[in-house]
């Protein structure tokens, strides 16, 4: 056997220019084509979704919520469940002509000095379906539309006065594994819940002036098509085999394959013992075999497989003027809260390498600065694709574990909280004084109000030990 080696040399006395017209020739330009259409696409989609963006306008929401909640995070849960009916889907011509995505909404927890809020970002036109998710489990909370705080720090960096550290939580492992969520964090007797937000809410109460904390879960509610890559991780585990429709080139070229067996059962039937009966081919269950850690992985991911689930976007961002920034106080506290959620044998959070505001080697401060602007930038406009790209799924039930109110027993001071009890006014006044003091009437005045408001305006708090310099962003 002869190996010619001469088609190979020639093409090292080829200039670089003749070498890819040789390319393009023979059969190279049906790559170039194909990728000048999918850049084409990607170009043409990306200025759609752009022009559609534009012209949607966006609301910040304050929630402030009864002083005694005795509600669990399972009133969160109720409340994403019905923000779930904003799933929508695009035809082509709304794709791709008018640029319609998925509408996002965002859910942040915010410490401005010490002070902490919850807030809830969403297209004004959702703000009807924001308002009844929460009044339907918090009939006493106040809801109020205020500005949106990011526009009171710089979103340039390097920057004189301040500086920033932030980062992206992302999963450890596929999105079908579950976080520990808040059942677990259960007492088994006495069923009373341990927050997981009760350390966290803690250390955010402990900055000082200058400094903020901020936690933004960027979500968009997604279909089950999420769950067909879970059913697998759940087949393989307990040893069953799915029928997949094949391909179609393979279904063609399978036909001789059939026909030929047809053939051959004529000229040599198959014995009695054979595999008609369908007894000897399939493989045995795995189940009663599992270890009591391989049952409790695939528990979860059923469980999680249950509930209907949101494409989520993670971001943390600790922002302090320079002669108070600590790390120590305002970044490792919120690193190890998150820790809360991770189990070594399903799913857990981590900071996303690519994403956080770090550096190491060459061009530390230029790669630092142009991090810090992207994160700043991505947060802003609360983008669900900047940083890792498309978020992972997680369930309800993991986002309200994430994202919920303190229970009474949470003792961290600085806990914005609604300061009067509301009741609807009777029915029979007038519609115009009925409306003038209900909730409605907020939507209509279009009033924003300071994100951070000051202590004559919430003297409630002087009661509950909160200091007379309350910060305002």
């Amino acid at each position: 056997m002869v190996l010619n080696l001469d088609f190979f040399a020639n093409f090292a006395n080829l200039s670089f220019f003749s070498l890819l017209w040789y390319i393009i020739t023979h059969g190279g330009w049906i790559i170039v084509v194909w990728g000048g259409i999918k850049i084409s696409q990607l170009v043409w989609l990306k200025r759609v979704r752009h022009h559609f963006e534009h012209q949607r306008s966006f609301l910040l929401l304050a929630i402030n919520i009864p002083k005694l909640n005795e509600q669990s995070p399972k009133a969160v849960e109720q409340i994403f469940a019905q923000v779930h009916g904003a799933l929508s889907g695009a035809d082509f011509y709304e794709k791709w002509w008018l640029g319609k995505t998925q509408e996002r909404f965002s859910f942040e927890i915010v410490s401005s000095g010490g002070y902490i809020r919850f807030f809830v970002w969403t297209n004004t036109a959702f703000r009807d379906l924001i308002e009844a998710a929460f009044f339907s489990q918090y009939p006493d909370a106040e809801i109020i539309e205020v500005e949106d705080y990011t526009h009171h720090f710089p979103h340039k960096f390097p920057n004189p006065e301040w500086d920033m550290w932030g980062t992206e939580f992302i999963l450890t492992k596929h999105e079908a594994y579950p976080l520990r969520t808040y059942p677990e964090f259960e007492h088994t007797m006495s069923q009373e819940l341990k927050d997981p937000l009760a350390g966290m809410l803690e250390s955010m109460s402990k900055l000082g002036p200058d400094e903020h904390i901020w936690l933004q879960y960027v979500v968009q509610p997604t279909g089950d098509g999420w769950k067909e890559h879970a059913q697998h991780i759940v087949d393989e585990m307990i040893g069953a085999h799915r029928e997949h429709a094949p391909p179609f080139i393979t279904t063609l070229l399978g036909y001789p394959v059939k026909l030929f067996e047809f053939l051959l059962s004529f000229i040599f039937p198959p014995g009695e013992g054979g595999g008609e009966h369908g007894g000897g081919d399939e493989a045995p269950n795995k189940v009663q075999y599992l270890t009591p850690g391989e049952r409790a992985v695939l528990e979860g991911v059923q469980l999680k497989m249950a509930k209907i689930g949101y494409f989520t976007k993670m971001r943390f961002v600790y922002i302090a003027k320079k002669e108070v920034f600590n790390k120590a106080r305002g970044v490792v506290p919120i690193l190890g809260a998150m820790r809360q959620f991770s189990t070594q044998h399903m799913n857990g959070l981590s900071p996303s390498g690519k994403v956080t505001t770090a550096a190491k080697y060459y061009f530390v401060k230029e790669r630092i600065a142009s991090k810090q602007r992207k994160l700043m930038h991505a947060f802003h406009l609360r983008e669900d694709e900047a940083g890792e790209g498309e978020g992972k799924v997680l369930n309800i039930e993991e986002l309200a574990t994430l994202y919920h109110f303190p229970v009474a027993t949470v003792k961290a001071p600085l806990i914005s909280k609604a300061l009067t009890k509301q009741a609807e006014p009777p029915f029979a006044l007038p519609v115009s004084e009925r409306y003038a003091g209900s909730r409605i009437s907020r939507e209509s005045t279009g009033v924003k109000h300071a994100p951070f408001r000051t202590p004559a305006q919430e003297p409630a708090h002087e009661q509950d030990g909160v200091p007379g310099d309350l910060p305002v962003a």
